[in-house]
């Protein structure tokens, strides 16, 4: 059974879902409202996730991490990846690494 999340890794993530809601404040002062929408939802995203963790629910922490977008799950800090037992650097390299072994058996098979 995994350990309780830290409140350190907790604090970390909550400051990120703030950013986001004072980004879509700004958004919303300028009437961009587009910009707005998706900042907000991104930090309610990021907020499902915070209480996912906190209720112990890691497997679904970890499929709605990896279903974000992009730009979002690059502002998740590090030490939640790890913790919901995903790494986004590993994931990339592994795909590269396989991108590279197909392109090699094709040029091998001509």
């Amino acid at each position: 059974m995994k350990t309780p999340i830290s409140e350190y890794r907790l604090k970390k993530l909550m400051k990120v879902i703030k950013d986001y809601l004072a980004n879509a404040s700004d958004d919303l002062r300028e009437e961009d409202y587009s910009s707005w929408g998706m900042h907000l939802g991104d930090a309610s995203s990021l907020a499902a996730v915070y209480c996912y963790l906190k209720d112990e629910n890691f497997e679904k922490a970890r499929k709605l991490t990896s279903n974000l977008d992009t730009a979002v799950r690059d502002d998740i800090p590090m030490e939640i990846w790890k913790y919901v037992g995903l790494c986004p650097l590993h994931d990339y390299v592994k795909n590269e690494l396989e991108v590279i072994e197909s392109e090699c058996e094709k040029h091998e098979n001509e």
